[in-house]
């Protein structure tokens, strides 16, 4: 019997067998029960009746003796009364109620035996009237009754066991009978599951009852398979859909992110140009254009991330207080520059959880920069409360109130879908791409909450979100720079720029010409630029190169396969050149797709020339990053001597730049504390590298250095990243407080 199979003891058939079988027994006890008492009553209350009638005649006869205070004869009635056997002893009382004759009577009467009392009558001579002379007391027994009874109880018992036995033996063959169509017809079930083929057996598709069980259930099977091979359909087509949808984002950002790589680029370039008034304004407006969209870029990839399940949560401490107040002295600066009051309202100084601090962050800084940049007037006022929950954690609910635009009633339930606004004015006044709300809602319910919006158009609006944190003891989580003094890089440089031999795989024209001019601006003068994987293959073989620069897209073979094929080379130096991967692919698997394939580094484009400089730091040594100055010990938070010496006396180009360091110190902060995450990430590398590079454009060394620190953290633990960006604003605010007290930036200059 296989292990699918309904073994006879769990079997419903059996279970019923034995269900009848026991009920039969017990019908048949009850009955028997109920017949024996029955006999048993029937028969005591005849025997009473006799008894009671044989008391009253011995009464009458024992009158005389009685009177005449003979104790022989009413000894000798009392005698041959006790001789029937229903009778178990019997007495005489006078009549003051003392003995007069004892025949046997008990002292105590046992369960089967009861009294008869009859009084003793005698006509008195002298009074010529009945008197009570006397009592007779007689013991009746039961047991002869008892007896009889037992004698029909045993021929019951007999009878009901054969009767029972009969009946086991006639369900288990009803058992057999029914349970062996059953069985076939599970077999049949099985083999349906294989095949979705209706039942054929012929001993199951009789005109029977299982027979029409069997037809019902082809009817139903066939229906089943139908529906089976559309869903499967269905899935099939949804499992393509979202491949579909996953190579649309992937090449959707190829596609933006390569004109965007000579955008950001040639900007990067310029940047370092002399410029006249006009110039820089037309420069600030192409290199914040381009800044922008990239932003929104990211934003969709973002979305793509979440949707693809990518995203996943981490599990370290952190104080929920003390993020909000980061958050809220992060966006100072914005709230200042249009003139509003931005504050915050906490229960207490801190609040120890668990849970992702990163994502967290990340929820509060689009609620509240959205606050922000929705408010024209009055104030945006974070509150929040934290509540314990049934299962020990604490639920966090943090509000987000502004005076601001508000949203009409009729658009509140699709604030939060992708690509939605209130309407297309904000769109057009205020930016955005509709994406920043989506996020935020997916992060929070990821994180196991909720989030809703109440607002009056004109007045303000209440974002509110609540989240299950897991508690945790307070813990100190402050960071000193000291800890980061051993920190070195992995490779030590070999080329100076001037002798380094470099191929460039990469097929767009408006790269190419970027890749040219970055390459001859960073003093390399040795490199070729390959138009495709054949044509950088056919370089490769020809001479040797110390770096090749690979674009992943392109035409005739790709950088995938450029690589495999470089790494298959007999040759060892050419198989061994180190390959970095420069693509517009910027979803989470890329870099592992390019590690996979043999390359040795990874820059998403936009390329930023800084990060480019520290990426192949391992095989090029750049004199810009290595003989960089120690930053001077001065007690003011920024040295602006070498600004101004650039400035020439130029006062207009001087504040341009302190505001373009304002602006681009927000942007970049924001990005680095949204990627405080765990493992090797590149993304915090990059965005502390540039935010290092901002802070050097107007001497702010102290926050340059804490930037240093975190561009060299990659692989730590979150809480430490966590911490050098907290230094890192903490640094920027002394930056920005000096700025605006020394008249050298206006909060309206943005």
């Amino acid at each position: 019997m296989s292990k699918d199979k309904i073994p006879l003891s769990s079997s419903l058939a059996f279970r019923t067998t034995v269900s009848v079988f026991v009920l039969t027994l017990g019908v048949l006890s009850a009955g028997g029960y109920f017949i024996t008492s029955r006999i048993y009553d029937l028969n005591f209350e005849n025997l009473r009746r006799e008894a009671e009638s044989a008391a009253r005649f011995a009464s009458k006869t024992l009158a005389r003796p009685v009177w005449d205070m003979n104790q022989q004869g009413v000894s000798e009635i009392l005698k041959s009364l006790s001789q029937n056997a229903v009778f178990c002893g019997a007495q005489v009382m006078d009549g003051d109620g003392k003995m007069f004759v004892d025949a046997g009577y008990p002292l105590t009467l046992s369960r089967d035996q009861s009294p008869v009392l009859e009084p003793i009558m005698f006509v008195d001579p002298a009074e010529n009237a009945n008197k009570i002379i006397g009592t007779l007391q007689v013991c009746v027994t039961a047991a002869p009754i008892r007896a009889q009874v037992w004698s029909i109880i045993d021929r019951l018992v007999i009878s009901f066991a054969l009767i029972a036995a009969g009946v086991l033996v006639a369900l288990l063959a009803s058992l057999r009978i029914i349970l062996n169509p059953l069985r076939r017809f599970q077999d049949a079930i099985t083999a349906f599951q294989r095949t979705l083929t209706p039942i054929t057996d012929p001993e199951l598709t009789r005109k029977n009852e299982v027979g029409y069980l069997v037809k019902s259930f082809n009817r139903m099977g066939t229906s089943l398979g139908d529906t089976y091979r559309a869903l499967k359909s269905a899935k099939d087509e949804a499992e393509e859909s979202y491949r579909v949808k996953t190579d649309f984002f992937s090449n959707m950002s190829h596609e933006l992110r390569t004109p965007l790589n000579s955008v950001i680029g040639m900007t990067q370039l310029l940047k370092t140009r002399p410029m006249d008034d006009e110039q820089r304004e037309m420069f600030t407006s192409v290199h914040r254009s381009a800044e922008s969209l990239l932003k929104i870029v990211n934003d969709i990839l973002d979305v793509a991330k979440i949707e693809a399940r990518q995203i996943q949560l981490e599990y370290l401490p952190f104080d929920a207080y003390r993020e909000i107040r980061d958050t809220v002295q992060s966006l100072q600066p914005q709230a200042i520059a249009k003139g509003l009051n931005l504050g915050f309202q906490l229960q207490g100084d801190d609040l120890n959880v668990y849970g992702d601090p990163s994502r967290f962050g990340r929820i509060l800084l689009n609620l509240v920069s959205n606050a922000v940049r929705y408010t024209e007037h009055g104030s945006v006022i974070v509150s929040s409360k934290a509540e314990p929950a049934d299962d020990g954690r604490v639920v966090l609910t943090v509000s987000v109130r502004d005076t601001g635009i508000g949203i009409p009633a009729d658009k509140i339930d699709t604030i939060f879908e992708k690509f939605t606004q209130a309407d297309s004015s904000t769109t057009r006044k205020y930016g955005g791409t509709g994406l920043g709300l989506t996020i935020t809602r997916d992060l929070v319910e990821i994180m196991g909450g909720n989030i809703g919006v109440e607002s009056d158009v004109g007045h303000g609006s209440i974002f509110t979100f609540s989240i299950p944190l897991d508690t945790t003891p307070k813990e100190t989580q402050t960071v000193k720079k000291d800890q980061f003094s051993d920190v070195r890089p992995r490779h030590q440089p070999s080329i100076q720029p001037q002798d380094a031999r470099i191929l460039v795989a990469e097929d767009h024209p408006s790269n190419q010409l970027f890749m040219r001019k970055l390459l001859e601006n960073l003093g390399v003068k040795h490199f070729i630029i390959a138009e495709n994987g054949r044509e950088a293959l056919r370089a490769l073989e020809a001479e040797t190169y110390d770096l090749v620069l690979m674009d992943c897209h392109m035409p005739e073979l790709n950088g995938y396969d450029t690589t495999l094929a470089i790494r298959d080379l007999d040759d060892p130096i050419r198989r061994n050149v180190p390959i970095v991967a420069m693509t517009a692919n910027a979803m989470p698997e890329d870099e592992a797709l390019c590690l996979s394939c043999g390359m040795d580094a990874y820059i998403s484009k936009p390329v930023d020339i800084e990060i480019f400089k520290r990426k192949l730091s391992p095989w090029i040594a750049f004199p810009a990053e290595a003989g960089r100055p120690l930053a001077p010990k001065a007690d003011l938070p920024v040295d602006l001597t070498n600004l101004r010496s650039n400035a020439a006396g130029d006062a207009a180009f001087e504040r341009e730049m302190i505001t373009l360091f304002v602006r681009q110190s927000q942007e970049q902060m924001e990005r680095l504390e949204s990627l405080c995450a765990s493992g090797s990430n590149e993304d915090w590398v990059e965005a502390a590298h540039a935010l290092k590079g901002t802070a050097g454009s107007v001497g702010a060394n102290d926050m340059r250095e804490a930037c240093a620190h975190a561009q060299a953290l990659p692989g730590v633990n979150p809480d430490v990243r966590r911490a050098i960006a907290v230094q890192i604003r903490h640094e920027y605010m002394k930056v920005y407080a000096y700025l605006v007290v020394q008249g050298l930036y206006r909060s309206d200059a943005l």
